[in-house]
């Protein structure tokens, strides 16, 4: 808990930086459209901060603490603490709101991309270490090898060219034109018409690291002195298989909170190419158009959740082996 606290401060400094080393501000693009006049310029320079330094006050006054107080950045993390994330240098809205309405389409598409990955790479990877050098295991792994090499925005653009644009799959968005006259299982039926091309897009990257690290570790356990005890015994072939994925499934449950980060950056792509109103998209629109409170607050946010998911992801290796617990040593 203490590392991510610290590990949030780094986040937050380092994403602070970046952005100020961004070109320009939205101060001073009104100014050059002639929105503003002086007066009226200087009054949002200040309520923006930026007629504060970034990181230092040379000011004596109160001290370093002062000089430290008196910046934008510690404005930024003031506001922060207290869940204030600012408002959009855009359009004005608060950030909060824009990011609540952006979240929900990234959380649909990101878990269905977990889904698909997990669904999928663990029964693969446990038939090729069950078929280890075999042709099946061959062919298995030939198949990852060639989506590992398919970079995610050259297959989205293709899935366009290719599916989406003869009509087999929608090209944009995640609700048709019309889909509000249509009962619950129809608007249903329509969401996964949507999702089925960016849902691929976005999981086929983990579910290459899923099924490799699933086979690894099957293929681990199957030559290990206790599983061939097992066998020995005389178990059946789906308890075998229930204690084989007891425990092979620990180093899998652990990428879980490691693939998040990667959720957060492919939906940027994926979610451009495909138009889903999400946080990727929201992150793209911030950086172009200079929106700093925006992309403070997604960066931020995209650090919280990494930390969230190792968390769950410590839990669950808690859960799936007992010898990973943190016991009292008297």
């Amino acid at each position: 808990m203490l590392l991510a606290l610290a590990s949030l401060w780094l986040v937050t400094l380092a994403s602070f930086g970046l952005s100020e080393l961004l070109p320009g501000n939205q101060g001073d693009a009104d100014g050059a459209r002639g929105a503003f006049d002086p007066a009226v310029m200087a009054a949002r320079r200040a309520r923006l901060d930026l007629d504060r330094p970034r990181f230092w006050n040379p000011s004596p006054r109160g001290g370093v603490l002062g000089s430290l107080s008196e910046t934008r950045y510690a404005g930024f993390v003031g506001r922060l603490v207290r869940l204030d994330l600012g408002i959009s240098e855009r359009d004005g809205r608060p950030v909060t709101e824009k990011l609540g309405r952006a979240l929900g389409p990234t959380l649909l598409l990101g878990s269905a991309a977990l889904a698909l990955a997990f669904g999928l790479g663990v029964p693969l990877g446990l038939l090729s270490a069950r078929r280890e050098g075999g042709a099946l295991d061959h062919a298995i792994g030939l198949g990852l090898f060639l989506l590992a090499a398919v970079p995610s925005f050259w297959a989205a653009t293709l899935a366009l060219v290719f599916l989406a644009g003869p009509g087999a799959f929608p090209m944009q968005g995640l609700v048709s034109a019309g889909a509000a006259e249509l009962g619950p299982v129809g608007r249903a039926l329509d969401l996964l018409w949507h999702l089925v091309l960016p849902v691929t897009c976005l999981g086929y990257g983990i579910l290459v690291v899923v099924a490799r690290q699933m086979r690894a570790a099957a293929a681990a356990a199957l030559a290990s002195d206790w599983f061939r005890t097992l066998r020995a015994q005389g178990l059946s072939r789906r308890r075998l298989t229930v204690r084989l994925l007891r425990n092979a499934l620990l180093p899998v449950v652990t990428l879980l909170g490691l693939e998040l980060p990667i959720l957060v950056s492919g939906s940027v792509i994926v979610e451009r190419v495909f138009g889903i109103p999400g946080l990727g998209l929201l992150l793209a629109e911030a950086v172009l158009q200079r929106d700093q409170p925006v992309l403070l607050a997604l960066v931020t946010l995209s650090a919280l959740v990494t930390w969230v998911g190792l968390l769950c992801a410590d839990v669950l290796s808690g859960l799936a082996d007992p010898r990973t617990r943190l016991e009292d040593p008297s």
